[in-house]
C-alpha cells in the first residue's frame, strides 16, 4: 500500500442544520461498483487449484489480489457489454439542465 491515496473529500456549504455538506472529488461509476461488488464477495473465497494434500486431494489456494481483480473486471467486462447489447442500461439526465430546486436537493 505504499502507492495508498487517500479519498479527497469537498466540503462547501453547511446544510439547514449548520453541518457541514461535502462530497467525494471521485466517485466510481456502475462498472467500478460492480468491480467492488465482485471483490468484496470473491475475497475470501475466490481459490485456484493448488496441487493435491498427502490422502490425493485437491488443494486449493486463495486467489492472489491481482487475480482477484483481473477477473472481476473480466466479469464486469462481459456483464456490461451484455446489458448494453440488451438495452437494459438506461441513460440517466444530466443534473446540469434539471431545475434549481432539483439540483439544491441533489447537493
Amino acid at each position: 500500500m505504499d502507492n495508498y491515496e487517500p479519498i479527497k473529500i469537498v466540503l462547501h456549504k453547511a446544510d439547514r442544520y449548520g453541518e457541514p455538506k461535502g462530497h467525494y472529488a471521485e466517485c466510481p461509476g456502475m462498472e467500478a461498483t460492480a468491480v467492488l461488488n465482485f471483490i468484496e464477495k470473491w475475497g475470501m473465497v475466490a481459490a485456484a487449484p493448488d496441487g493435491e494434500d498427502s490422502a490425493g486431494r485437491q488443494k486449493l489456494r486463495l486467489a492472489t489480489p491481482e487475480e482477484m481483480v483481473a477477473r472481476a473486471m473480466q466479469t464486469t467486462e462481459a456483464a456490461f457489454r451484455t446489458l448494453r447489447a440488451h438495452g437494459w442500461i438506461a441513460p440517466s439526465v444530466e443534473l446540469a439542465g434539471a431545475p434549481a430546486e432539483v439540483k439544491a436537493e441533489a447537493i
